[in-house]
């Protein structure tokens, strides 16, 4: 959703947020 420059080759923003929290 938020693809205002952010590389697309990933998780999405909120997911790479939670990703980090949980690991």
């Amino acid at each position: 959703m938020l693809s205002h420059g952010a590389p697309s080759h990933g998780p999405s923003i909120p997911d790479i947020i939670d990703g980090s929290k949980q690991h």
